[in-house]
């Protein structure tokens, strides 16, 4: 089968992509390398309690994610969420952080994703390693234990919404033949990592924190080894005990993004976190009864794309679109999607107008 459209990845930005299209008219196969969906928008379960260790929660700053985190709060999905936030000073100290409008989901932030991914058809464990041009098609090349590499699979046009460096390597096998501006412009994208640790505890001690919050999170400044820290069982409705969750910045993380046991990482800043919080907060988080540690190699956009998406008719239609196309997280993983479905469509079709009336968010 000759697909219209083939997306390559299923976070926010291929998913609400694929949707558009699907709603559009067009027959859409989705392509994800892991088990799960949503990307960095993840949520493992510990003991049956989930726990965010990508995304945290969502901040609205678009009319798009706006709308979407209504209608995800119509269904039940999304809540706000009210911690007690701070932020560490130059000198060590917390000072309150300005509110902003979180919207967090007790079930996990992966439940947006999975709602978002409902009647689409998606291949999942299916590793895309390379692209062909045809005459008139798409022929995308699987790993050979890919879920998907039974037949050969073809498609119009192709929609990558994965991460720029995972781009390049895909379109490597048709280099020679893309646009250098699509290339130079993949190339220029940088990304930061980070190690992240959550830790189970059987209790945790009162801290000081303001009345009737929800938890509390402190974001870091250049000089910590985390940029953010939570008590992630505060976004949970009934949570059985209390979780922490850290993120580190680029800087902590560089050493250990080829360690083949991240546990000596986690403990390192888990310790250096403990030191900081516990002359201002107050709980100790030294001793979890457990904790697992999760690598991101591309957690935030460092240096990003200037436009909402990037596309290329030659050698055939092809979008690339991410978090990493004019900004850094939701918002901007959104609008990349959606817009990308919209340059797809400019590619396949003449009716753009029609398009754009016929589609829905959800």
């Amino acid at each position: 089968m000759v697909w219209d459209v083939v997306v390559v990845g299923a976070g926010m930005a291929g998913l609400l992509c694929a949707r558009r299209l699907e709603q559009a008219g067009y027959q859409v196969r989705v392509l994800e390398k892991s088990r799960g969906l949503g990307g960095r928008m993840a949520t493992r379960r510990v003991n049956d309690q989930p726990i965010d260790h990508g995304c945290r929660f969502i901040t609205p700053t678009t009319p798009l994610i706006d709308q979407l985190v209504q209608q995800l709060e119509l269904q039940g999905l999304v809540r706000p969420w009210q911690p007690a936030s701070y932020k560490v000073t130059p000198d060590g100290q917390l000072a309150v952080a300005a509110p902003k409008e979180w919207w967090v989901a007790p079930q996990g932030m992966t439940a947006i994703p999975k709602h978002l991914a409902e009647n689409l058809g998606i291949d999942r464990q299916t590793r895309v390693l390379g692209l062909e041009a045809a005459t008139d098609s798409w022929q995308i090349s699987l790993d050979e234990g890919s879920a998907a590499a039974s037949e050969p699979l073809t498609a119009q046009a192709v929609v990558l919404a994965v991460p720029a460096p995972q781009a390049l390597e895909i379109l490597q096998t048709v280099k020679t033949q893309l646009d250098p501006a699509v290339w130079q412009g993949l190339e220029a994208v940088t990304f930061e990592a980070s190690i992240t640790v959550f830790a189970g505890y059987s209790s945790l001690p009162e801290t000081r924190l303001a009345a009737g919050s929800e938890g509390w999170m402190v974001y870091g400044n250049p000089d910590t080894p985390f940029t953010w820290v939570g008590l992630d069982s505060g976004k949970r409705d009934c949570a059985s005990v209390p979780t922490v969750v850290i993120q580190s910045c680029d800087r902590f993380a560089q050493p250990y993004l080829s360690a083949p046991d991240l546990t000596e990482a986690g403990r390192h800043l888990l310790e250096q976190t403990a030191q900081i919080l516990e002359k201002t907060l107050g709980p100790s988080l030294r001793q979890p009864d457990w904790i697992q540690v999760h690598r991101w190699r591309y957690a935030t956009t460092k240096s990003p794309f200037p436009k909402q998406s990037l596309v290329t008719a030659k050698p055939l239609p092809l979008v690339c679109c991410g978090d990493w196309c004019g900004g850094f997280d939701v918002n901007t993983a959104a609008a990349s999607g959606w817009t990308a479905a919209e340059e797809i469509h400019n590619l396949l079709s003449e009716d753009s107008a029609q398009f754009s009336l016929q589609t829905s968010l959800v």
